[in-house]
């Protein structure tokens, strides 16, 4: 199963994959983490969506190879190109749409982590509203989380729902 794991800087997206890792077993979880590619503050918006592409291919691939029983999450991919391209790079790579139809097709799933005080906490603009509007138009049903009430801790309880929506079980926002 590919899950695509979106949200704003200090949101809880990479500590949430940490935890799946920690609680499934090694060979169930893969993670694809390459902030390399949305760093540089430059217009590359072709060479992020082929990027990009390559790795959904991959992962589509990993997928059907191992019949939808691993996980492969995306830590980042292409909500942050559409985001940090147009609000901190100064393009919009419309490109990104094909991706997230691909993602869809593929039944992938997306969790949203967004902070009402990440901005706060980092010092630097976040872009939640942004993340939101894009998730909104986006072809993927997304699961939003907001850890500021539980203090940035990522309990059972949370696994359980975020497992729960992963499988396409019942999720009561």
């Amino acid at each position: 199963m590919i899950v695509v794991v979106e949200g704003t800087k200090q949101s809880g997206k990479t500590s949430m994959i940490k935890r799946f890792k920690e609680i499934l077993p090694k060979e169930l979880v893969l993670s694809f983490y390459d902030r390399d590619l949305f760093k540089y503050s430059l217009n590359y918006a072709d060479a992020v969506f082929a990027n990009c592409l390559s790795y959904l291919n991959a992962a589509i691939e990993i997928d059907k190879a191992f019949d939808g029983k691993l996980l492969i999450f995306f830590d980042r991919f292409h909500i942050s190109e559409l985001v940090y391209g147009d609000k901190v790079r100064g393009y919009k790579n419309d490109k990104m749409w094909i991706i997230d139809e691909k993602l869809r097709r593929a039944g992938a799933k997306g969790i949203m982590f967004l902070s009402d005080t990440s901005e706060e906490r980092t010092g630097v603009k976040v872009y939640k509203d942004e993340f939101y509007d894009y998730a909104k138009q986006s072809a993927l049903d997304w699961m939003v989380i907001n850890l500021d009430k539980v203090k940035g801790k990522i309990g059972d309880g949370l696994i359980v729902k975020i497992a729960d929506y992963i499988e396409g079980r019942a999720y009561n926002g």
